[in-house]
Protein backbone atom coordinates (compact mmCIF):
# COMPACT_ATOMS: atom_id res chain seq x y z
CA UNK A 1 0.00 0.00 0.00
CA UNK A 2 2.81 2.11 0.62
CA UNK A 3 4.51 1.57 -2.41
CA UNK A 4 1.11 2.54 -4.44
CA UNK A 5 0.90 5.73 -2.42
CA UNK A 6 4.39 6.51 -3.34
CA UNK A 7 4.21 5.85 -6.74
CA UNK A 8 0.83 8.03 -6.87
CA UNK A 9 2.96 10.84 -5.27
CA UNK A 10 5.93 10.51 -7.76
CA UNK A 11 3.20 10.26 -10.26
CA UNK A 12 1.54 13.58 -9.27
CA UNK A 13 4.78 15.12 -8.92
CA UNK A 14 5.46 14.30 -12.86
CA UNK A 15 2.06 16.08 -13.76
CA UNK A 16 2.19 18.84 -11.57
CA UNK A 17 5.51 19.87 -13.30
CA UNK A 18 3.75 19.13 -16.94
CA UNK A 19 0.56 20.86 -16.11
CA UNK A 20 3.59 24.13 -15.23
CA UNK A 21 5.18 23.73 -18.65
CA UNK A 22 1.83 23.41 -20.21
CA UNK A 23 0.94 27.06 -18.57
CA UNK A 24 4.36 28.44 -19.38
CA UNK A 25 4.01 27.91 -22.39
CA UNK A 26 0.37 28.75 -23.34
CA UNK A 27 1.21 31.96 -21.88
CA UNK A 28 4.42 32.23 -24.07
CA UNK A 29 2.11 31.32 -26.75
CA UNK A 30 -0.55 34.35 -25.71
CA UNK A 31 2.03 36.76 -25.57
CA UNK A 32 3.08 36.16 -29.25
CA UNK A 33 -0.29 36.19 -30.96
CA UNK A 34 -0.70 39.34 -28.30
CA UNK A 35 2.12 40.95 -30.49
CA UNK A 36 1.62 39.81 -33.63
CA UNK A 37 -2.47 41.08 -33.38
CA UNK A 38 -0.86 44.14 -32.11
CA UNK A 39 1.56 44.54 -35.39
CA UNK A 40 -0.75 42.99 -37.95
CA UNK A 41 -2.91 46.68 -37.69
CA UNK A 42 -2.83 48.33 -40.58
CA UNK A 43 -3.14 52.36 -40.49
CA UNK A 44 -5.35 51.98 -43.89
CA UNK A 45 -8.45 50.87 -43.38
CA UNK A 46 -9.31 50.18 -46.85
CA UNK A 47 -7.30 47.54 -47.67
CA UNK A 48 -7.69 43.99 -46.86
CA UNK A 49 -5.83 42.10 -43.35
CA UNK A 50 -2.86 41.07 -43.88
CA UNK A 51 -4.69 37.42 -42.93
CA UNK A 52 -6.82 37.53 -45.89
CA UNK A 53 -3.95 38.76 -47.85
CA UNK A 54 -1.85 35.79 -46.98
CA UNK A 55 -5.11 33.83 -47.99
CA UNK A 56 -5.28 35.14 -51.52
CA UNK A 57 -1.72 34.30 -52.51
CA UNK A 58 -1.68 31.13 -51.29
CA UNK A 59 -4.93 30.39 -53.50
CA UNK A 60 -3.41 32.27 -56.33
CA UNK A 61 -0.52 29.92 -55.51
CA UNK A 62 -2.61 27.00 -56.45
CA UNK A 63 -4.02 25.91 -52.86
CA UNK A 64 -7.40 25.22 -51.86
CA UNK A 65 -8.05 28.31 -48.40
CA UNK A 66 -11.84 26.87 -47.86
CA UNK A 67 -12.53 24.80 -44.83
CA UNK A 68 -13.14 21.81 -47.21
CA UNK A 69 -9.69 21.32 -48.57
CA UNK A 70 -7.84 23.88 -47.00
CA UNK A 71 -3.88 23.26 -48.45
CA UNK A 72 -4.32 20.87 -50.63
CA UNK A 73 -3.40 21.70 -54.47
CA UNK A 74 -6.87 22.93 -56.64
CA UNK A 75 -6.47 21.50 -60.24
CA UNK A 76 -8.93 24.58 -61.19
CA UNK A 77 -11.07 27.13 -59.80
CA UNK A 78 -12.92 26.55 -56.64
CA UNK A 79 -16.59 27.86 -55.54
CA UNK A 80 -16.00 27.66 -52.13
CA UNK A 81 -12.85 29.19 -52.10
CA UNK A 82 -13.72 31.88 -54.03
CA UNK A 83 -16.93 32.69 -52.07
CA UNK A 84 -15.04 32.73 -48.47
CA UNK A 85 -12.30 35.03 -50.29
CA UNK A 86 -14.36 37.41 -52.49
CA UNK A 87 -17.49 37.64 -50.47
CA UNK A 88 -18.08 41.25 -49.09
CA UNK A 89 -16.55 42.49 -46.16
CA UNK A 90 -18.42 44.10 -43.46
Amino acid sequence: METRISDMMTDLKRMKNHIEDLEEENSQLRRQLSIMSGAGVQSNTNSPPAALQNLVRLYQEGFHVCNLHFGRLRSGDCLFCSAFLYKKQE
